[in-house]
């Protein structure tokens, strides 16, 4: 509906106004979209056209009972690099684990999420804008043959708790090349270190490489693995930790599984009791000492 309204003094020429019908449904920014079923399709406002600046918008996906995993595949994709982006989380709570995608990849790597529920969510800022993206979801019934999400190139998946599980993309089948990809691990709090354990490790020597980083900051120190010996164990201090795998253009291999671990927090429990215990003796043996000099300066 378009309504014009005039007043009782001065009139104008007006305005020229052409409308034509569409069929495309921009989302509501910062509001939430909700699909139910077995497939679908999310993009950007206004896609194939370029997005808007400072959007905000959550989709969530609710798939058959009986689904195992969800798969998204893109079609396209282009963003202002870093700073307007998509989330794909494996719920409806942005505290899971979840896949950031950003930028111009070259390859688009599908993202699965296990279970019946996903969700997605696009953020843009104030400057840049680019077409956005289109993806395709679809539930499949049974377990992902891929054990870990497969993340996108150039991409960051965010890891949090006290265990999990990365592997290389595709694995156990070959990874792909030119590819680039960081997890970040943040484990509970007052957490003292993560150990890094693989149980499998193949790539091209030199070219491939693992890096583990004792922060979220790659500038810090990092121990780089390359080969097909399995490496290690790999300790890491504090709660914060990241993994930064690299690929060049020529051979691939299986790659890796690693599994990480944070220890818990020492209890001090113990040393308390251990302190109450002593003071608790030394009080003993201060009344025993002040009853035999009583007993002495009393007895005849």
């Amino acid at each position: 509906m378009v309504f014009f309204y005039t007043d009782s003094n001065r009139a104008y020429r007006g305005f020229l106004l052409n409308w034509a019908a569409s069929n495309t449904t921009v989302a509501v920014n910062a509001g939430t979209t909700n699909y139910t079923g077995s497939s679908g399709t999310i993009t950007s406002p206004y896609y194939p056209l370029t997005y808007p600046n400072n959007y905000r918008h959550t989709w969530q996906i609710t798939a058959p009972s009986d689904t195992g995993y969800i798969l998204f595949t893109f079609s396209s994709f282009r963003t202002e690099q870093c700073e307007d982006y998509i989330r794909v989380y494996g719920s409806h709570s942005t505290s899971s684990t979840n896949t950031r995608k950003c930028g111009t990849p070259s390859v688009i790597s599908p993202i699965t999420t296990s279970g019946r529920y996903a969700m997605v969510y696009f953020y843009t800022d104030g400057n840049t804008v680019d077409s956005g993206f289109r993806i395709q979801w679809t539930a499949y019934v049974g377990t992902t043959s891929i054990v870990t999400t497969v993340p996108p190139s150039s991409g960051t998946t965010y890891l949090s708790g006290s265990s999990g599980a990365i592997t290389s993309p595709n694995y156990p089948s070959n990874y792909i090349n030119n590819y680039r990809h960081t997890w970040e691990i943040t484990a509970p709090p007052n957490t003292p270190n993560i150990t890094f354990a693989f149980s499998y490790f193949d790539t091209e020597t030199c070219g491939d490489y693992v890096q583990i980083f004792k922060s979220h900051s790659t500038p810090t120190s990092a121990i780089r693995q390359c080969g097909s010996a399995i490496p290690s164990p790999i300790t890491t201090q504090g709660r914060l930790a990241t993994v930064y795998f690299k690929t060049d253009s020529s051979k691939a291999r299986k790659g890796f599984r690693l599994t990480w671990t944070s220890v818990p927090p020492a209890s001090t429990s113990g040393s308390r009791d251990v302190k109450t215990t002593n003071a608790l003796l030394f009080s003993l043996m201060i009344s025993f000492q002040l009853i035999e000099v009583y007993d002495r300066s009393y007895s005849f």
